[in-house]
């Protein structure tokens, strides 16, 4: 590689270090990104790098690359000819205003319910963490409420009456979301029982506790999630499937896109519809039973 294309590589890593407080994963794949690049431009200098320059290797790496890979190494460009421009290295930016691709959308993966039933019963109930263990599973599934959402669920924020529960979502938007006779039996089981055995002499006002009796985090929910999958031979699952899972089968059961929106808490109906091409079961139905040639 050209010493002035090396240098400022160098340079650019420099300022990434200092200014933007990237790690140091995210940074040496920047720098891995940039002489990729140049690599791919037989070490053209920078300097001479023109847009048509960038659309031929945007075209080489769409035939070896996923897209999220794309984006990236899009990213590490733009910001890298961002960087050059504002130094006075160039004086046009040859990458600038050119549009990003649209990524990939994924489906989500989702559970069937006699899978999840399944796996939710299998849940062992012998201890008083086993049950708060339980009760993490079937909030999660009942409610489809997010992980962040769960641990931050306090006891005066649930209606027993009306059977909801008082839920702070992304962005400070609340919602009420419902629960069912399942989530609630295993609610007054462990609010009765094991919570109090948990909390021991502390004071805590949040639902789901650790082994300690205090506030659970994140992280100590996915813990437990993956804990629990263990002892039960089922690992490799995240608490997002029962997410997933729950607003899939609520459409196959036809309830409104809309009501799913609300208790999931999407700020964007788009973001609900994507439910509604996952189901596999539901297509295979619909397909057998009004398949023209019998």
């Amino acid at each position: 590689m050209k010493g002035q294309n090396q240098l400022q590589i160098h340079n650019f890593i420099d300022f990434l270090k200092d200014f933007k407080h990237y790690s140091s994963k995210t940074i040496s794949a920047y720098e891995r990104d940039l002489k990729d690049f140049f690599v791919f431009l037989n070490d053209k200098s920078f300097e001479d790098v023109v847009k048509k320059d960038y659309f031929l290797y945007l075209n080489y790496l769409d035939k070896k690359y996923a897209q999220s890979s794309i984006d990236r190494k899009k990213s590490s460009l733009a910001s890298f000819f961002q960087y050059l421009l504002q130094q006075g290295k160039i004086v046009v930016n040859p990458i600038k205003k050119i549009k990003g691709s649209k990524k990939a959308k994924h489906l989500p993966k989702i559970m069937y319910q006699d899978e999840l039933n399944e796996l939710i019963d299998e849940i062992p109930m012998g201890t008083n963490l086993e049950i708060r263990d339980r009760l993490i599973f079937e909030l999660l599934y009942s409610t489809g409420i997010r992980i962040s959402e769960a641990v931050n669920i306090k006891l005066n924020e649930i209606d027993f009456n009306l059977k909801v529960i008082l839920v702070h979502g992304k962005g400070s938007k609340d919602r009420y979301v419902p629960f069912n006779e399942n989530f609630q039996k295993i609610l007054n089981l462990y609010l009765k029982d094991a919570r109090p055995s948990i909390l021991a002499q502390k004071k805590c006002d949040f639902l789901i506790l650790n082994s300690k009796g205090d506030k659970l985090t994140d992280r100590g929910l996915e813990y437990i999630f993956d804990q629990v999958l263990l002892k039960i031979n089922k690992p490799g699952i995240h608490p997002h499937i029962l997410r997933h899972s729950l607003a899939t089968h609520l459409l196959d059961n036809g309830a409104d896109l809309r009501i799913v929106q609300e208790l999931l808490g999407h700020s964007s109906i788009n973001t609900t519809q994507i439910y509604t091409h996952v189901s596999i079961k539901k297509l295979q139905d619909v397909y057998k039973k009004d398949f023209p040639r019998k």
